[in-house]
């Protein structure tokens, strides 16, 4: 946009300046400070990039939820958790990074999609339990993964997920990469 700056700070917030920002919060210069740097830009609050190949800014998450891993990398667990449970066989999704050398991602996977494939595939199971723990739907939800990994790759700024555990309802991980 015309006269309008963008920068990513070291901490990796977006920040911004331009003419038609605010000058502060109505007497109030406590916030007021809080809300900029000292040198004018506005914090906004929110992490993100530029796109290497688009230039384009991206906002991954709050800044307060971003870490890094110990090579500086990265880590929005938001991002990755909302990424992996767009595919319907994950229902929910924990990922773990920060101050970590890589990212691990706990998952569950959603039993009536999951049911609904393993019927297709002529899986048999007994229970929510032995389903998720079948090496076919381990399979299945690796593919999920690299497929993330692979999107991953071309936000060349973001963590990518190293080793992940399919998890069964109420009991602890049952496999992991």
């Amino acid at each position: 946009m015309p006269n309008v700056d963008l920068r990513i700070a070291d901490d990796g917030e977006v920040q911004f300046k331009s003419p038609g920002m605010f000058v502060s919060y109505f007497r109030d210069p406590t916030r007021t400070s809080a809300s900029m740097t000292a040198d004018g830009y506005v914090k906004t609050g929110d992490a993100g990039f530029f796109d290497p190949k688009s230039g384009q800014l991206k906002i991954i998450d709050r800044v307060s939820d971003v870490g890094r891993l110990t090579d500086g990398t990265l880590f929005a667990p938001k991002y990755l958790e909302n990424k992996l449970k767009f595919f319907p066989n994950i229902r929910e999704a924990v990922a773990f990074g920060n101050g970590r050398d890589f990212v691990t991602v706990m998952l569950n996977i959603d039993l009536a999609a999951v049911g609904d494939w393993a019927e297709r595939h002529n899986i048999a199971y007994a229970s929510y339990q032995e389903l998720a723990a079948h090496r076919q739907v381990y399979d299945l939800i690796a593919r999920h993964v690299a497929d993330v990994n692979r999107a991953l790759a071309d936000d060349s700024m973001m963590a990518q997920i190293r080793r992940f555990s399919s998890c069964t309802r109420n009991s602890m991980p049952t496999t992991a990469r």
